[in-house]
Protein backbone atom coordinates (compact mmCIF):
# COMPACT_ATOMS: atom_id res chain seq x y z
CA UNK A 1 0.00 0.00 0.00
CA UNK A 2 3.03 2.35 1.00
CA UNK A 3 4.09 1.52 -2.70
CA UNK A 4 1.17 3.04 -4.30
CA UNK A 5 1.30 6.39 -2.37
CA UNK A 6 4.70 7.09 -3.80
CA UNK A 7 3.45 6.06 -7.21
CA UNK A 8 0.82 9.04 -6.82
CA UNK A 9 3.31 11.50 -5.91
CA UNK A 10 5.41 10.59 -8.47
CA UNK A 11 2.78 10.91 -10.87
CA UNK A 12 2.53 14.43 -9.79
CA UNK A 13 5.84 15.17 -10.18
CA UNK A 14 6.27 13.84 -13.35
CA UNK A 15 2.95 15.68 -14.71
CA UNK A 16 4.54 19.37 -13.46
CA UNK A 17 7.69 18.18 -15.37
CA UNK A 18 6.16 16.83 -18.46
CA UNK A 19 4.43 20.29 -19.09
CA UNK A 20 7.65 21.91 -18.77
CA UNK A 21 9.18 19.59 -21.07
CA UNK A 22 11.18 17.54 -18.92
CA UNK A 23 11.02 14.01 -18.09
CA UNK A 24 12.90 13.04 -14.95
CA UNK A 25 15.54 10.84 -14.69
CA UNK A 26 14.21 7.53 -13.09
CA UNK A 27 17.64 5.33 -12.75
CA UNK A 28 21.01 6.28 -12.33
CA UNK A 29 21.84 5.56 -16.27
CA UNK A 30 19.15 8.36 -17.24
CA UNK A 31 20.88 10.28 -14.88
CA UNK A 32 24.11 9.92 -16.40
CA UNK A 33 22.57 10.63 -19.78
CA UNK A 34 20.50 13.52 -18.26
CA UNK A 35 23.79 15.72 -17.45
CA UNK A 36 25.85 14.88 -20.31
CA UNK A 37 22.55 15.99 -22.53
CA UNK A 38 22.17 19.22 -20.35
CA UNK A 39 25.38 19.96 -18.99
CA UNK A 40 25.95 22.87 -20.69
CA UNK A 41 22.93 24.73 -19.54
CA UNK A 42 24.31 25.29 -16.11
CA UNK A 43 25.47 28.42 -16.22
CA UNK A 44 21.96 29.39 -18.18
CA UNK A 45 20.03 27.20 -14.83
CA UNK A 46 21.98 29.53 -12.54
CA UNK A 47 20.70 32.92 -14.16
CA UNK A 48 17.04 31.23 -14.21
CA UNK A 49 14.92 33.89 -11.88
CA UNK A 50 12.13 31.25 -12.01
CA UNK A 51 11.59 29.42 -8.33
CA UNK A 52 10.92 25.69 -8.07
CA UNK A 53 9.24 26.14 -5.34
CA UNK A 54 6.58 28.51 -6.24
CA UNK A 55 6.07 26.14 -9.53
CA UNK A 56 5.38 23.06 -7.62
CA UNK A 57 3.01 24.74 -4.73
CA UNK A 58 1.25 26.71 -7.70
CA UNK A 59 0.54 23.41 -9.63
CA UNK A 60 -0.23 21.51 -6.37
CA UNK A 61 -2.66 24.03 -5.37
CA UNK A 62 -4.39 23.42 -9.41
CA UNK A 63 -4.53 19.46 -8.57
CA UNK A 64 -5.58 19.96 -5.30
CA UNK A 65 -8.65 21.84 -6.08
CA UNK A 66 -9.78 19.31 -8.80
CA UNK A 67 -9.24 16.76 -6.00
CA UNK A 68 -12.86 15.19 -5.11
CA UNK A 69 -14.65 15.87 -1.98
CA UNK A 70 -15.54 13.86 0.93
CA UNK A 71 -19.29 13.59 1.74
CA UNK A 72 -19.37 15.80 4.01
CA UNK A 73 -17.75 18.10 1.60
CA UNK A 74 -14.33 18.56 2.78
CA UNK A 75 -10.73 18.47 0.14
CA UNK A 76 -9.62 14.23 1.02
CA UNK A 77 -6.47 16.06 1.08
CA UNK A 78 -7.15 17.01 4.55
CA UNK A 79 -6.76 13.93 5.56
CA UNK A 80 -3.49 13.13 4.82
CA UNK A 81 -1.90 16.26 5.47
CA UNK A 82 -3.29 16.05 8.81
CA UNK A 83 -1.19 12.36 9.29
CA UNK A 84 1.81 13.73 8.16
CA UNK A 85 1.71 16.51 11.20
CA UNK A 86 1.08 13.34 12.93
CA UNK A 87 3.70 12.08 11.78
CA UNK A 88 6.12 14.92 12.79
CA UNK A 89 5.24 15.23 15.63
CA UNK A 90 5.48 11.02 16.74
CA UNK A 91 8.53 11.32 15.14
CA UNK A 92 9.83 13.82 17.66
CA UNK A 93 8.00 12.39 20.64
CA UNK A 94 7.89 8.76 20.08
CA UNK A 95 11.42 7.31 22.79
CA UNK A 96 9.25 9.84 24.71
CA UNK A 97 7.93 8.04 28.17
CA UNK A 98 4.86 10.34 28.74
CA UNK A 99 3.95 10.14 24.40
CA UNK A 100 1.18 8.01 23.47
CA UNK A 101 -2.40 8.49 22.17
CA UNK A 102 -3.13 11.39 24.44
CA UNK A 103 -0.78 14.13 24.33
CA UNK A 104 -0.59 12.94 20.46
CA UNK A 105 -4.03 14.46 19.96
CA UNK A 106 -4.02 17.12 22.22
CA UNK A 107 -0.94 18.49 20.14
CA UNK A 108 -2.21 17.60 17.25
CA UNK A 109 -5.22 19.96 18.21
CA UNK A 110 -3.17 22.72 19.50
CA UNK A 111 -1.14 22.43 15.90
CA UNK A 112 -3.96 22.45 13.44
CA UNK A 113 -5.27 25.16 15.37
CA UNK A 114 -2.86 27.49 15.57
CA UNK A 115 -2.14 26.67 11.53
CA UNK A 116 -5.31 27.73 10.76
CA UNK A 117 -6.51 24.08 9.68
CA UNK A 118 -10.84 24.35 9.55
CA UNK A 119 -10.91 21.12 11.69
CA UNK A 120 -13.11 22.57 14.49
CA UNK A 121 -15.92 20.25 13.75
CA UNK A 122 -13.74 17.12 13.81
CA UNK A 123 -13.03 17.08 17.66
CA UNK A 124 -15.80 16.20 20.13
CA UNK A 125 -15.73 16.53 23.92
CA UNK A 126 -13.92 13.66 25.72
CA UNK A 127 -12.91 13.41 29.55
CA UNK A 128 -9.68 13.80 27.90
CA UNK A 129 -10.44 17.31 26.30
CA UNK A 130 -10.81 17.78 22.36
CA UNK A 131 -10.67 14.37 20.56
CA UNK A 132 -11.29 13.30 17.44
CA UNK A 133 -12.33 10.20 17.47
CA UNK A 134 -12.55 8.85 14.01
CA UNK A 135 -8.87 10.37 12.79
CA UNK A 136 -7.24 8.65 16.03
CA UNK A 137 -8.56 5.12 15.49
CA UNK A 138 -7.12 5.74 11.63
CA UNK A 139 -3.79 7.10 12.44
CA UNK A 140 -1.94 3.64 13.62
CA UNK A 141 -2.90 2.32 10.27
CA UNK A 142 -2.29 5.03 8.17
CA UNK A 143 1.25 5.19 9.58
CA UNK A 144 1.42 1.72 8.97
CA UNK A 145 0.75 1.53 5.28
CA UNK A 146 2.74 4.92 4.48
CA UNK A 147 5.46 2.61 6.49
CA UNK A 148 6.68 5.53 8.85
CA UNK A 149 5.87 3.69 11.73
CA UNK A 150 5.02 -0.03 13.74
CA UNK A 151 2.47 0.21 16.26
CA UNK A 152 2.13 -1.78 19.21
CA UNK A 153 -0.64 -1.78 21.64
CA UNK A 154 0.81 -1.98 25.46
CA UNK A 155 -2.24 -3.29 27.99
CA UNK A 156 -1.52 -2.23 32.11
CA UNK A 157 -4.51 -3.14 33.76
CA UNK A 158 -7.24 -0.67 32.42
CA UNK A 159 -4.71 1.35 30.57
CA UNK A 160 -3.78 0.83 27.22
CA UNK A 161 -0.54 2.42 25.71
CA UNK A 162 0.64 2.92 22.31
CA UNK A 163 3.94 2.72 21.44
CA UNK A 164 5.99 3.73 17.95
CA UNK A 165 8.61 2.28 16.51
CA UNK A 166 10.06 3.63 13.27
CA UNK A 167 9.41 1.95 9.72
CA UNK A 168 10.84 1.31 6.71
CA UNK A 169 9.90 4.24 5.32
CA UNK A 170 10.67 6.46 8.72
CA UNK A 171 10.96 9.97 8.10
CA UNK A 172 10.21 10.19 4.48
CA UNK A 173 6.78 11.99 5.74
CA UNK A 174 9.10 14.98 5.93
CA UNK A 175 8.84 15.81 2.06
CA UNK A 176 5.10 16.33 2.35
CA UNK A 177 5.46 17.96 6.12
CA UNK A 178 7.90 20.54 4.71
CA UNK A 179 5.89 21.79 1.38
CA UNK A 180 2.64 21.73 3.85
CA UNK A 181 3.94 23.51 6.73
CA UNK A 182 6.45 25.49 4.99
CA UNK A 183 4.87 28.89 6.85
CA UNK A 184 4.22 27.25 10.25
CA UNK A 185 7.31 24.73 11.46
CA UNK A 186 8.54 27.33 13.88
CA UNK A 187 5.11 27.39 15.90
CA UNK A 188 4.69 24.00 15.52
CA UNK A 189 8.27 22.92 16.68
CA UNK A 190 7.64 25.28 19.32
CA UNK A 191 5.04 23.01 20.96
CA UNK A 192 6.56 20.08 20.24
CA UNK A 193 9.71 21.51 22.57
CA UNK A 194 7.63 22.45 25.52
CA UNK A 195 5.37 19.15 25.95
CA UNK A 196 8.53 17.28 24.79
CA UNK A 197 8.80 15.96 28.37
CA UNK A 198 5.78 17.66 30.12
CA UNK A 199 3.31 15.17 31.70
CA UNK A 200 0.37 15.00 29.35
CA UNK A 201 -2.15 16.12 31.77
CA UNK A 202 -0.52 19.46 31.22
CA UNK A 203 -0.64 19.62 27.65
CA UNK A 204 -4.56 18.37 28.21
CA UNK A 205 -5.17 21.43 30.40
CA UNK A 206 -3.97 23.83 27.81
CA UNK A 207 -5.80 22.12 25.24
CA UNK A 208 -9.31 21.91 27.30
CA UNK A 209 -8.80 25.55 27.86
CA UNK A 210 -8.15 26.23 24.27
CA UNK A 211 -11.31 24.18 23.24
CA UNK A 212 -13.32 26.08 26.26
CA UNK A 213 -12.03 29.69 24.86
CA UNK A 214 -12.92 28.79 20.97
CA UNK A 215 -16.67 27.79 22.66
CA UNK A 216 -16.92 31.12 24.34
CA UNK A 217 -15.73 33.02 21.10
CA UNK A 218 -18.73 30.61 19.11
CA UNK A 219 -21.35 31.68 21.47
CA UNK A 220 -20.17 35.26 21.27
CA UNK A 221 -19.63 35.20 25.52
CA UNK A 222 -17.11 36.82 27.75
CA UNK A 223 -14.08 35.08 27.59
CA UNK A 224 -12.07 35.53 31.18
CA UNK A 225 -10.56 33.27 33.90
CA UNK A 226 -13.64 32.63 35.50
CA UNK A 227 -15.44 31.96 32.39
CA UNK A 228 -13.33 30.02 30.89
CA UNK A 229 -12.78 27.65 34.09
CA UNK A 230 -16.28 27.37 34.70
CA UNK A 231 -16.41 25.82 31.06
CA UNK A 232 -13.40 23.71 31.82
CA UNK A 233 -15.13 22.07 35.06
CA UNK A 234 -17.99 21.34 33.38
CA UNK A 235 -16.47 19.87 30.61
CA UNK A 236 -16.44 17.01 32.38
CA UNK A 237 -16.19 15.47 36.40
CA UNK A 238 -13.01 14.78 35.73
CA UNK A 239 -11.47 18.57 35.33
CA UNK A 240 -12.10 19.04 38.67
CA UNK A 241 -8.60 17.80 39.10
CA UNK A 242 -7.26 20.46 37.96
CA UNK A 243 -7.12 23.05 40.78
CA UNK A 244 -8.56 26.68 40.30
CA UNK A 245 -4.88 28.18 41.13
CA UNK A 246 -3.29 25.73 38.43
CA UNK A 247 -5.77 26.72 35.47
CA UNK A 248 -5.38 30.54 35.83
CA UNK A 249 -1.77 29.94 35.51
CA UNK A 250 -2.47 28.17 33.02
CA UNK A 251 -4.64 30.71 30.81
CA UNK A 252 -2.00 32.82 31.75
CA UNK A 253 0.64 31.32 30.20
CA UNK A 254 -1.42 30.83 27.18
CA UNK A 255 -2.01 34.33 26.96
CA UNK A 256 2.02 34.96 27.54
CA UNK A 257 2.93 33.01 24.94
CA UNK A 258 0.15 33.37 22.11
CA UNK A 259 -1.82 29.85 22.70
CA UNK A 260 -5.45 31.85 22.26
CA UNK A 261 -7.80 31.47 19.33
CA UNK A 262 -8.50 34.75 17.16
CA UNK A 263 -11.82 36.31 17.75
Amino acid sequence: MATKGRSLDQSKVDHILASTGFIFPRTEHELDYFNNLYADWDSELKNCLGDPDKIFAEEEKKMNTNLPLAKNGRNKNTYFKRAVLAAEITSQLYEEPTFGHVKLQKLMFLCENIEGMNIRNHYSKQVAGPYDNKFMHSIDHEFKKQGWFNVKREKRGVITRYLYAPSNNYGSHRRYYNRYFSSSKGRIQWFIDVFKKAPFHKVELVATLYGCWLELIEKNQLVNDESLIKLLYDWSEQKKKFAWEDAQKAIRWMIENGVTPAG
